[in-house]
């Protein structure tokens, strides 16, 4: 995580139109493409949330059923095998975090059903609205977020190398991450001071749209982006 930067000056989010095409229902286009569609959603949520679940598992009162990533792993063999998984999620309407956590649930509960009972039957994920512990919840969504920054991070730093703005991507990152000036960076890098700042918000804007993509196809709708891409980046220290 990157510390405060409220010393530094903000930036201007994309304007709406500027958000990047990408649809919610890109998981399931993933999924109806065949079986290297169905590998490629799946093996995407499950770095994306596997974490997140994690955290929350460990806080919440299913604690002490075993080992997170084993029983992650289990949900996640569990549910994402499902032709009709993705589907469901999206006539839900909830953020996809939401329904994820909902349905892990569901399935820790089915665990200690069948360690009592021997039963096997699998729950429907969105039959009923389960409480969700806030504690654990929070954690999930704190999780979440450093898990989101961390592959948005990756994804920036890979479009600026390809546009042939490495230096960009430094500069940001040793602005915001160690609290650099910028005329130290500019002696630094090489560049003048005059252009660091345009520089920096270069980066920072990949940045913001490599978040905006994860939020879309979290299922965050387009109206809500602003405000969503504002609570992620102020729970990131951004």
């Amino acid at each position: 995580m990157f510390p405060s930067t409220h010393r530094h000056e903000s930036y201007v989010l994309p304007a709406s139109g500027a958000f990047p095409a990408t649809r919610r229902d890109w998981l399931v286009e993933r999924v109806e493409s065949g079986d290297d569609g169905h590998r490629d959603a799946s093996s995407y949520v499950m770095e994306l949330y596997a974490p997140a679940l994690e955290a929350y598992l460990r806080r919440s009162a299913f604690r002490s059923a075993g080992e997170p990533a084993d029983l992650v792993a289990g949900f996640f063999a569990s549910r994402l095998g499902r032709a009709d998984y993705f589907r469901k999620w999206l006539e839900s309407g909830v953020a996809f975090r939401r329904w994820l956590i909902n349905g892990f649930v569901f399935y820790l509960r089915e665990e200690a059903r069948h360690r009592r009972a021997g039963c096997n039957a699998e729950s429907d994920d969105a039959a009923e609205e389960l409480f969700v512990e806030p504690d654990a919840f929070a954690d999930f969504d704190r999780a979440w977020v450093r898990e989101v920054v961390r592959r948005s991070c990756e994804r920036a730093s890979e479009i600026c190398s390809q546009a042939g703005r490495s230096v960009h991507w430094t500069l940001f990152l040793r602005h915001h991450l160690h609290g650099a000036d910028y005329g130290a960076l500019a002696a630094e890098l090489g560049v003048s001071a005059a252009r660091a700042p345009g520089m920096v918000r270069t980066a920072a804007a990949t940045f913001r749209r490599a978040v905006v993509e994860i939020l879309v196809r979290d299922g965050v709708p387009q109206d809500e982006l602003d405000e969503e891409l504002r609570r992620l980046l102020g729970a990131s220290g951004r």
